[in-house]
């Protein structure tokens, strides 16, 4: 009873002349994610735990290389499974259990694995870019006599290749949504990408940057709790304690990214609505009469 009032504010509804029902989705997210808070964030958070310790007892150059790889090759169709609850939820009023997770994303481990490393690849040339920009900006600082020319070149590199970051992050932030719609394939579910958002990065951007702002509250609640328990930012953290804050703040971690998978999951429907919609009415047949 209570998710059938939530839908009859649903933001897929919302006529594509409106704007970007931004606050009407996260909205709407934010209550599914309470109402099914348990089976939503219990399966990403068990299925991160040995991610997190890995993480933990590995060095800093190594952590985020374990961080990608266990994505790529387990945790990834977790998050599938979640993307195809939540649209078997929204077409079907079915609710998302636990065991309906880990089983709707089973058959796209291989198309979430080769869709992950295509990201990557293709994430060399905005990297790439950033980096042009910024490397010759910043070796200018070696020489006191190029200021303050060298700090405002660095400035506008560095805004540039933000810019360009969050262009390409926009572009590409839905593959996943849209490869759990049963695309049947990586490459096909990054082409469908590009295409939903094609002329839409302005209005896109305020959902990603609340997405942004999402994970940045969370990273704030990590560093309270790392230094509630350490006492400090500068002391030596042996790894069993590295273990202990790590897993302490994977559950609200869990969380977030649900919460954020149900934004994009809901994005990604009502993009894929409007897009249906002018396609109808040109295929709609003509009520004129021809002239006589």
């Amino acid at each position: 009873m209570y998710f059938t009032r939530m839908q009859e504010t649903t933001p897929l509804e919302v006529d594509e002349s409106r704007p970007f029902p931004t606050g009407a989705i996260v909205k709407e997210a934010w209550q599914i994610c309470m109402t099914y808070f348990w089976p939503l964030t219990m399966a990403i958070f068990v299925i991160q735990i040995p991610e997190k310790i890995l993480e933990s007892m590995a060095n800093e150059n190594q952590a985020w290389k374990i961080s990608l790889w266990y994505e790529a090759l387990i945790s990834g169709f977790v998050f599938v499974g979640v993307y195809r609850c939540i649209y078997r939820l929204k077409a079907d009023g079915i609710a998302p259990t636990f065991s309906d997770i880990y089983n709707g994303g089973q058959n796209y481990y291989g198309r979430n694995f080769r869709m992950t490393w295509l990201i990557n690849l293709y994430s060399i040339l905005p990297i790439g870019l950033l980096a042009a920009l910024v490397i010759p900006s910043a070796s200018m600082l070696r020489d006191d006599s190029n200021a303050p020319l060298s700090y405002i070149l660095l400035g506008v590199a560095l805004i540039l290749g933000l810019l360009l970051l969050a262009w390409w992050a926009i572009r590409i932030f839905m593959c996943r949504a849209v490869l759990s719609d049963d695309a049947p394939g990586a490459s096909d579910a990054i082409d469908r990408t590009f295409s939903l958002s094609k002329g839409k990065v302005r209005m896109l951007t305020p959902l990603l940057m609340t997405q942004v702002g999402i994970f940045l509250a969370w990273l704030i609640l990590h560093m309270v709790t790392y230094f509630l328990i350490v006492g400090d930012f500068v002391s030596d953290v042996s790894k069993a304690l590295e273990v202990k804050i790590n897993l302490i703040s994977a559950f609200p971690f869990a969380f977030v990214e649900a919460l954020a998978i149900v934004i994009t999951a809901l994005t990604y429907l009502h993009l894929k609505a409007t897009s249906i919609q002018p396609k109808k009415a040109t295929e709609a047949p003509s009520a004129e009469t021809p002239l006589a």
